[in-house]
């Protein structure tokens, strides 16, 4: 092999990769794949990220109680769930606020209520707001059983308005 001025050898284009360029496309191979799993959807992400929106909007109402200085409920059907103000005239479904307008169930999912983890699934007939939030943040404690897509989770509210997602043991 000739030899440069500089005592080097010539680079022959044709020689192949070197150890750097076959490094440097297994690391955007082994990224690439990396990214493909991380966004790929779990069997039960759909359950999760419905209890996960619903405990929110829990949270939320429980707030809005407070700021508005008026009790809150939860309107639940079997189409879905929103949530109703208690005004002079009675309950009023709210509607002016998007995040506690009336959301349908998700599909795949359904969805059980409690009024505690030992006690028997509430009757939504029996009562139109099983959840109710006061003007000093308390509430009715209740618990959301999520199951679908070999999934199950659980949101569980308690008296004093604090709110657990978790997955069912």
């Amino acid at each position: 092999m000739p030899i440069s001025a500089t005592r080097r050898a010539r680079h022959d284009p044709e020689a192949g990769f070197s150890l750097i360029e076959a490094l440097l496309v297994l690391m955007i191979i082994g990224l690439a794949a990396s990214a493909v799993v991380l966004l790929a959807p779990t069997p039960g992400s759909a359950t999760r990220d419905a209890a996960r929106a619903f405990a929110a909007r829990l949270a939320l109402a429980g707030d809005e109680s407070v700021l508005r200085n008026r009790a809150l409920a939860l309107a639940v059907t079997p189409e879905g769930y929103g949530f109703a103000v208690q005004e002079q005239a009675g309950w009023v479904a709210i509607s002016d606020a998007r995040a506690l307008a009336f959301r349908p169930w998700p599909e795949n999912v359904a969805v059980r209520f409690s009024a505690s983890r030992q006690s028997q699934a509430l009757s939504v007939a029996e009562a139109p707001y099983p959840v109710q939030f006061d003007a000093i943040g308390s509430a009715t404690p209740i618990v959301a059983t999520f199951v679908g897509q070999g999934a199950s989770w659980i949101v569980a509210l308690d008296s004093q308005g604090a709110l657990s997602v978790a997955p069912e043991q």
